[in-house]
């Protein structure tokens, strides 16, 4: 379940963020995310930021109803990739948790999506499923959503896959349609699941990827600083203008 890239929102089934206004219609001229300075991103593959991330993640659930209580403190329903699960988190000064993504790499039927009924996959092999993003709701609108996302869009590229999937709401997928400039493909009819009206969607690489850049040029610009200039040049990433 993921959540709105604003961030102006509050808990609610989908993507652990609501919508509470219509997003801008237009944002070719959006200027780059503001970003708070005093935050960094890791990739924890154990230790103590790792179990703070997954007991972060299974806070912001329990909160809006999406996973059953767990005396591990952890979304337990995602114990099936729990091996293959990667998580990118965003710390304050002190250390703290105060957003995280579970990104999972695989066979499209294998991961959570693939899952949903009536979901099928025309996209090639093999995807990026952006399992969650939690943010504390204390430190929406510094840039963490755009620093989780972006995390995601760079992996993507590390790991050669084909497509981004992720699981939204309606409301989700216009959100992201405005403030990316443009549509995901459908992969699935809408289905009850983790507390919400939810259907799998895809971002096309490197199609929707190009499309993006071109339409939004400033927020591209902002997306480009998560890749060294060696990995722009070898994965041919777009180079636009503001």
């Amino acid at each position: 379940m993921v959540g709105d890239p604003r961030e102006d929102a509050a808990p609610s089934p989908s993507g652990l963020l609501r919508r509470e206004e219509p997003a801008p219609s237009s944002r070719r001229g959006f200027p780059p995310p503001t970003v708070d300075p005093t935050l960094s991103l890791s990739y924890p593959t154990a230790g103590r930021v790792r179990e703070a991330a997954e007991r972060f993640e299974y806070e912001i659930f329990r909160a809006s109803g999406f996973c059953r209580p767990s005396r591990h403190e952890r979304v337990e329903e995602y114990d099936e990739w729990a091996g293959q699960s990667r998580f990118a988190v965003v710390v304050d000064s002190g250390g703290g948790v105060v957003g995280a993504t579970r990104i999972l790499v695989g066979r499209y039927c294998d991961l959570p999506a693939g899952r949903l009924r009536g979901s099928t996959n025309d996209i090639g092999e093999p995807v990026l499923e952006v399992a969650s993003i939690a943010i504390r709701p204390d430190h929406r609108s510094v840039g963490i959503a755009d620093r989780l996302y972006r995390a995601a869009l760079a992996d993507s590229y590390r790991c050669r896959v084909k497509a981004i999937v992720m699981v939204v709401d309606p409301w989700l997928e216009d959100i992201l349609e405005d403030y990316y400039g443009v549509a995901p493909d459908c992969l699935g009819p809408r289905t009850r699941y983790m507390g919400g009206d939810v259907r799998p969607v895809a971002y096309r690489i490197p199609e929707h990827v190009n499309a993006f850049a071109r339409a939004r040029p400033a927020l591209w610009q902002f997306i480009l600083d998560e890749f060294t200039p060696g990995e722009v040049a070898d994965f041919d990433l777009p180079i636009v203008l503001p």
